[in-house]
């Protein structure tokens, strides 16, 4: 007999937000607090923006742990997350002040399987309160209480913290997902190593679920783009180096596939981790798309894949001609350039 769970409501609570949208007390001197079922745990006066910006981090953490956060900090411009991670999330774990001064408190987000687990540590108490809440139902409460603040005091730099959350959560199954194939690319700046300079960019490939994400090297990421018009076409593609998986990573991706006749397959690796994260198999009218290391797998009519990837590319090759570098890295912008608009014109053909 299955045992019965009680889900208890969790969410975060502003104590004078209708008299500051009245304009009877400041705005910084709101009280941030959690409800957790009929019990109210009050942090502290709080920045109320700091608070919101922090409870956006806790929602990143929420959907994919260090990851989110991660990528939280990326596509919003903190990018000091790639020269010092562990600063900012480490061991499975953040801690969040939520913008309090007085008191001021701090609570240890951890991942604990389906839960997302609150220690809460307040400065004139000793004693520690732990709270644990199913992170589905964290995320959607948390987006709710952003939602409501910004909507009377907007932010345009937490509203796009707030988007991107959204995306990450719709790609990870916790909010309804959109049943369209995309693949986004983001500009984030460059980066420098040594003489050599390299736009830096944050791709995400997904159908609904995400099957990949992370920073990619434009020109090589939209190489991996026409190999597979190339693949989806039917055409053949030149690799000078062995991409060829080590026989169990090819197993289990088999295995995920769930097909009969899987046809071949399409090693894509997305400046991912060798041997590549995300195979593409060529089964009737479809190319189906598997990650063996999260196990997700998607199925896209080839016609869809073909168009996002030609436009992706497309994208790709009017940014790489506003790089105001003449080399990208060892390569010449002009050189690079052309090289995939020849490539993409011969796929098309």
């Amino acid at each position: 007999m299955a045992k019965e769970v009680n889900v208890v409501s969790f969410s975060f609570v502003f104590f004078g937000f209708e008299e500051a949208l009245r304009g009877e007390v400041p705005e910084d001197t709101l009280t941030i607090a959690i409800k957790h079922g009929d019990e109210i745990i009050p942090l502290g006066d709080c920045f109320t923006k700091d608070a919101v910006g922090d409870v956006i981090e806790a929602i990143a953490f929420a959907i994919n742990s260090c990851e989110g956060v991660k990528e939280l900090y990326l596509r919003s411009g903190r990018c000091g997350v790639l020269l010092f991670p562990g600063r900012y999330c480490r061991d499975n774990s953040i801690t969040l002040r939520l913008g309090t001064y007085e008191p001021m408190s701090h609570i240890r987000f951890k991942i604990r399987g389906d839960l997302l687990q609150l220690k809460i540590h307040r400065e004139n108490r000793k004693d520690l309160e732990t709270v644990e809440v199913p992170r589905e139902e964290f995320v959607s409460s948390s987006l709710a209480f952003v939602r409501s603040f910004l909507a009377k005091f907007p932010d345009e730099g937490l509203m796009r913290k707030v988007e991107i959350v959204e995306e990450m959560a719709r790609r990870k199954g916790l909010l309804p997902a959109e049943g369209k194939f995309e693949i986004k690319v983001e500009w984030l700046g460059e980066v420098k190593c040594g003489k050599e300079k390299f736009p830096l960019v944050y791709a995400v490939v997904s159908h609904g679920r995400e099957i990949f994400s992370g920073l990619v090297e434009p020109v090589a990421f939209a190489g991996d783009l026409i190999n597979l018009l190339k693949f989806s076409r039917g055409m053949e593609i030149r690799c000078e180096i062995d991409m060829t998986p080590h026989t169990d990573v090819l197993e289990k991706a088999l295995s995920l596939v769930e097909s009969d006749n899987p046809g071949n397959y399409l090693l894509l690796w997305f400046g991912g981790e060798w041997p590549g994260t995300v195979f593409v198999f060529n089964v009737d009218d479809e190319l189906v798309f598997v990650n063996t290391k999260t196990g997700s797998v998607i199925r896209v009519k080839k016609e869809e894949a073909e168009a996002v990837a030609v436009n992706v590319v497309r994208e790709i090759i009017r940014e790489l001609r506003k790089w105001n570098e003449e080399f990208i890295g060892p390569i010449r912008k002009k050189d690079a350039v052309s090289m995939l608009i020849g490539e993409l014109e011969g796929a098309l053909q």
